[in-house]
């Protein structure tokens, strides 16, 4: 077996089984998606030489990458207020989270409130809490694909769902909303990246799209890249080491967060997601520093997006959260430094 933080070997992909309802956890992904193979026959999808989206390491050919942080660190923040305060702390570039104010005012409202603060929306990812009427992830591929262009993302992040085998119907609903959002994409600019997901329990980790290897298996099928969330690698029996080393080479976005493992935590997915997960990079256990320097040296050039906790940050004092976005942000550009540059 594997262990945890190891490479993923990479014969666990090859092969071709038959997709015949009977695949296990780990067992190479079926070269028969239904209905993936349209989307990737040769052609080129979404304006780039792969057919998916590609590209992945290049956005920004010849720059470092930019540091971002996620709106969903501040998602009870007015937008405007939000974006203040991160400009203020010395950013300028943002991963907009869908919620309510995007939904109520509209995306020419977000682009003005961006545009006033000097900020750029760059990527773009779903709600972050169940909103009634956004948690079928496949029927809403279109409107989050819609409200990527409205505000001029370069990547559309996307969580697969919570489908418990390859072959049922969220799966298969996935797979088809995919195809079809990919095509209304293509020649916009706009990428659409899958994000993993974190293990917060048994159950998620017995889930299809929760297992690194089929992720990757779809991406490679479809020609999609991949958003890399270094704390939900960390919460896999792989680790982020062994996930970064399987998508590596796919790689559109990186949420970049630490992991501190406070004793006496319920175990539950809020809880985690909030108090252990999602910290302040350098603020905790994770090798981020060798993984930005592994990244650099392979001229990745896309977003380092700062997925953040809202304890984290503590925005319930926001010139605390200036600080401590502030000391993100100055820990992010220290790890860009290469030693080139001393």
């Amino acid at each position: 077996m594997t262990s945890k933080g190891e490479a993923f070997p990479g014969s666990v992909l090859s092969g071709g089984a038959a997709c015949n309802g009977e695949t296990r956890r780990g067992e190479a992904f079926p070269a028969s998606i239904p209905s993936s193979r349209p989307a990737c026959n040769g052609k080129r999808v979404n304006g780039s030489h792969l057919c998916g989206n590609a590209s992945p390491l290049h956005l920004h050919p010849g720059v470092r990458p930019p540091i971002s942080i996620t709106t969903g660190a501040f998602y009870v923040y007015p937008l405007r207020a939000a974006f203040r305060l991160i400009a203020d702390a010395g950013l300028d570039t943002v991963e907009l989270v869908a919620g309510p104010e995007l939904w109520a005012r509209g995306c020419g409202y977000v682009r003005g409130a961006a545009r006033e603060h000097g900020i750029r929306v760059l990527t773009v990812h779903p709600p972050i809490l169940p909103f009634p009427g956004w948690t079928d992830i496949p029927a809403n591929l279109q409107r989050m694909a819609q409200i990527a262009l409205a505000v001029g993302a370069e990547v559309l992040c996307i969580h697969p769902p919570d489908a418990p085998t390859l072959d049922c119907t969220l799966s298969r609903r996935f797979v088809d909303a995919l195809e079809s959002t990919l095509r209304s994409l293509e020649g916009t600019g706009t990428k659409l990246a899958l994000e993993n997901l974190a293990h917060f329990s048994r159950t998620d980790a017995r889930l299809w799209w929760h297992d690194p290897a089929h992720l990757l298996a779809l991406a490679e099928e479809m020609d999609l890249p991949l958003v890399l969330d270094t704390a939900h690698a960390d919460s896999t029996p792989l680790g982020v080491n062994g996930v970064y080393e399987m998508f590596r080479g796919r790689i559109a976005n990186v949420h970049l967060s630490d992991v501190r493992r406070p004793s006496g935590l319920v175990q539950t997915k809020y809880l985690q997601t909030l108090a252990k997960h999602h910290q302040i990079p350098g603020e905790g256990d994770l090798p981020l520093q060798a993984l930005i320097v592994d990244l650099l040296a392979r001229s990745y050039a896309g977003p380092l997006t700062l997925e953040l906790s809202p304890i984290a940050l503590a925005i319930w004092s926001p010139r605390e959260a200036r600080k401590r976005l502030a000391r993100a942000r100055e820990w992010t550009e220290r790890a860009l430094r290469t030693e080139g540059d001393r």
